[in-house]
């Protein structure tokens, strides 16, 4: 890994950091401008990004990054603890997408069981520290979380149905576009697109990219895509995991594919699972040379006797 790509990762962990920080902040003392919805109607908290599903994505791909740098580079305790940090920040934005933070969480957990187990005292000790931390703001946490439940409540009052307060009133957007295409489109614009999607968007990454581009479009586009998240030579767990979640939450939710402010944090994280995969190849490489050169060593000196 070159110093350039250690800077860039440095200065990613500290943007990451910082609004996790600052979110925490917002919730202690209930800044209204760090609150990801109106403040007293639903709650959530956003940092310094400016739009909560913005937030989500954010959030989903620093989760993949510590979880990468934890587990499959530096498990000391210092890469445990922001790992904690972030993802304490995730769960806290309120959207439903940030849900997904946790499973990805959980996902690594099982996965590298024997790792959790030998360090199970770091764990152990930044559960406790959680828990003593719940304890002392329980009222707080108790009082926000019922102002989320009162929202679903009355939406699920207002809309009668669980899907539309899943999806957040976007089956209602889907339903109507679906209408005004059927009236207004033809057999060109299924194939290539041409949706003014300035008016009206769906907030559904898939369907948006469909309007856009039409089905040969999106189906070129998602190809295309595929291809870039796929990088480097082989898929890794972590690359796996990422992209799979990624495409998965884009599908239900808007501005996680085309967004312009967490794009650059896509390729950042790609780049340091690829630098990992990278890396391993190196010591495999060197530690075959090495046994290699051992055995012609072992051979020369045979030959000396």
């Amino acid at each position: 890994m070159c110093i350039r790509d250690r800077c860039l990762f440095k200065a990613y962990e500290i943007v990451v950091l910082t609004n996790s920080i600052v979110i925490i902040v917002g919730f202690l003392f209930r800044i209204e401008l760090f609150s990801s919805y109106r403040f007293g109607v639903r709650f959530g908290y956003k940092g310094l990004i400016p739009a909560p599903n913005e937030t989500s994505g954010f959030y989903l791909i620093a989760t993949c990054y510590f979880l990468e740098k934890f587990f499959n580079r530096d498990s000391n305790f210092r890469n445990l603890l922001f790992l904690f940090l972030v993802v304490s920040s995730g769960i806290m934005i309120g959207t439903k997408a940030s849900t997904v933070i946790l499973v990805v969480f959980a996902v690594y957990i099982i996965r590298y069981n024997r790792k959790v187990v030998r360090l199970r005292k770091a764990f152990q000790f930044l559960v406790i520290i959680g828990i003593v931390s719940l304890l002392f703001i329980y009222g707080e946490i108790n009082e926000q979380l019922e102002i989320s439940r009162r929202y679903f409540q009355s939406q699920l009052a207002m809309h009668g149905d669980i899907l539309t307060v899943f999806s957040s009133g976007r089956n209602y957007k889907v339903s109507y576009i679906i209408r005004r295409i059927s009236n207004d489109w033809s057999v060109i614009n299924y194939l290539f697109g041409g949706f003014d999607l300035a008016a009206i968007t769906s907030e559904v990454d898939v369907v948006d990219i469909f309007l856009l581009f039409g089905i040969l479009g999106c189906l070129y586009f998602y190809w295309s895509y595929i291809r870039m998240l796929i990088f480097g030579n082989r898929i890794t767990f972590s690359s796996l995991i990422f992209i799979l979640t990624w495409l998965g939450v884009s599908s239900t939710a808007g501005h996680f594919i085309y967004s312009a402010i967490n794009a650059p944090y896509v390729g950042i994280l790609l780049i340091y699972i690829n630098s990992g995969s990278a890396l391993a190849k190196t010591n495999i490489g060197s530690a075959i040379n090495r046994d290699k050169s051992q055995s012609v060593v072992g051979s020369v000196r045979s030959l000396r006797t």
